[in-house]
């Protein structure tokens, strides 16, 4: 389980990311990637599974669940100071976790270390 410090739990921190933030695209998911300049902080997660993909609440966590792990396992390699939002999409209702584990790890590679945001 991903430890709650690592995630985004602010709405505002949630938004800042979602206005400023880059966007990389995936097969399973969407990933929104935004540097608020809070020296020496970690990277903070946040994922999204909205009804559209999956109106039923236990498929929306079991998709939370597994991205959540994936971030887990590979969060050293996503630069520190980093917020990052992932919105899945409706292939990834019935995807095994190696290949959620497989796109994050697609999806971080192209992630700057130095990268800068707009924001305050």
């Amino acid at each position: 389980m991903l430890n709650k410090t690592f995630r985004i739990s602010k709405g505002r921190e949630f938004f800042k990311t979602k206005k400023y933030g880059k966007r990389y695209e995936g097969k399973y998911c969407t990933v929104l990637v935004f540097n608020p300049h809070t020296v020496g902080n970690h990277p903070k997660v946040s994922v999204v599974a909205p009804n559209k993909i999956a109106p039923n609440i236990p498929k929306r966590n079991r998709i939370k669940r597994l991205f959540r792990e994936a971030v887990r396992t590979q969060l050293q390699k996503v630069p520190q100071d980093t917020n990052l939002v992932f919105y899945c999409n409706k292939k990834a209702l019935d995807i095994p976790y190696e290949e959620i584990s497989a796109e994050f790890s697609y999806l971080i590679q192209p992630i700057p270390l130095p990268l800068h945001g707009n924001a305050q």
